[in-house]
């Protein structure tokens, strides 16, 4: 057996009981088991998992669990479906399959103009072969069926009200650009096709034939749509539902640490903190802290705890996720001050790493330790120069979730140790 430490996003509290909410949770676990067995052990299903720091990295969920290890867990980001982090790997428009609770959200979701599959004898067996074989996202309100193993995509519906149902699926997938409103079958989620008038004369009342000249049908059903009150209703209703769920935010705290102020689900994005479907981008040799560097286990090991800790993982994330490989660079925060120790293969990336890390909300201050990495034939930096260092004034812009970054700062290298330079966040 190996002992680990969990800690959770608030935003995934729901799934949790309530002893372990907001806290860390020491949880025993047996020596073959993923980091996607231990969180569904404790009751969040992977479906639901974003960002995963392991000891201050990302890992994938199926890396084993090393004794010792720190584990923080975010739930995923809503962005733009193709363009963000929930599309989980899918191409193309959404699809979804609907449980046998949501069929009410699987004819809004269809209104919207996205292929949604619902029966109401679908079997969670039947539920997972279709999700499997075509690709779609398990909408539901069974978290068991979301823990099984053969479905990779998939949103636990946590609202009761069809409307706020949609809602809440648009936000979590970044639907709102995508929607296609009334180009589906609401009985038989067919594409609709334009008909002739004449053609659905006695299919539709005198009065509606009479006052439209233009209307829709199902080639499987053979229903007639046209644009009558009920469509102005539904239309209405939909651009409000999606519009809410474009502009709006769920509020997000970070997870350990009850007393932090919360941050909103933009700020997150902007601080990098995603991931791709819960897939890890390290392997789990790379994942395990390197003895080269001092040790960053998030406070157990570094001397870090509270908002230090949550903020360094928050700029570690953030780092990583831009695809910068931290293997000889270590990260401390103290009071706001994120501090940058080791070595990176130029002056480009040192400036990078400080411009990425201004950016994190909660970061008021960067003292940017980094020295360039010397040649194998002993140059002092890869390219043989000497690499003054770069600081940085940033300001926040009002009203928005990433500030434009800009001034300067100098700074000065010899071939025998790290530049070092020194950025603050103005006041906005």
């Amino acid at each position: 057996m190996v002992t680990a430490t969990f800690r959770f996003e608030s935003t995934l509290n729901g799934f949790l009981t309530p002893a372990r909410r907001d806290q860390a949770v020491t949880q025993r676990c047996a020596d073959t088991a993923t980091i996607k067995h231990a969180i569904e052990v404790l009751g969040v299903p992977h479906t639901e998992v974003g960002l995963v720091l392991v000891n201050g990295k990302p890992a994938a969920l199926d890396c084993r669990v090393q004794d010792g290890d720190d584990v923080i867990v975010f739930s995923p980001s809503p962005d733009a479906y193709g363009e963000g982090v929930d599309s989980g790997g899918l191409s193309g428009a959404p699809t979804f399959i609907a449980d046998s609770h949501l069929g009410a959200l699987a004819r809004l979701l269809r209104m919207a103009g996205f292929d949604t599959l619902y029966d109401n004898h679908y079997h969670d067996s039947d539920i997972q072969a279709i999700a499997t074989d075509e690709g779609r996202i398990v909408l539901t309100r069974d978290r068991e069926l979301l823990k099984r193993r053969a479905i990779g995509h998939g949103c636990y519906v946590h609202a009761l009200e069809p409307a706020t149902q949609l809602s809440e699926v648009a936000r979590r997938f970044g639907l709102a650009r995508a929607a296609r409103p009334f180009s589906l079958c609401l009985h038989c989620n067919a594409p609709l096709r334009p008909v002739d008038k004449n053609a659905v004369r006695g299919q539709v009342p005198d009065m509606g034939w009479s006052r439209h000249e233009r209307f829709n049908t199902c080639d499987i059903c053979r229903r007639v749509y046209w644009a009558g009150t009920h469509w102005q209703r539904m239309r209405k209703l939909l651009q409000e539902v999606l519009r809410d769920a474009e502009t709006g935010g769920v509020a997000r705290s970070l997870p350990h640490h009850p007393g932090h102020r919360a941050v909103t689900a933009a700020t997150v994005n902007a601080d990098g903190l995603q991931t791709s479907g819960g897939t890890g981008m390290q392997d789990d040799s790379q994942r395990r802290n390197d003895e080269r560097h001092e040790p960053s286990n998030l406070g157990s090991g570094g001397g870090q705890s509270g908002p230090d800790e949550d903020l360094r993982a928050k700029v570690y994330g953030a780092l990583s996720l831009h695809g910068i490989d931290l293997g000889d660079v270590s990260v401390r925060a103290e009071n706001g001050c994120v501090i940058l120790d080791g070595s990176v293969s130029d002056q480009q990336m040192k400036q990078r790493m400080e411009e990425i890390a201004m950016e994190c909300e909660g970061v008021q201050r960067i003292q940017n330790n980094l020295g360039l990495a010397k040649a194998a034939g002993g140059g002092r930096d890869t390219a043989g120069n000497q690499n003054p260092g770069a600081g940085m004034t940033g300001q926040l812009g009002q009203g928005t979730s990433r500030g434009n970054v800009s001034g300067s700062g100098t700074g000065e290298a010899s071939g025998s140790g790290p530049s070092t330079s020194t950025g603050t966040k103005g006041n906005g």
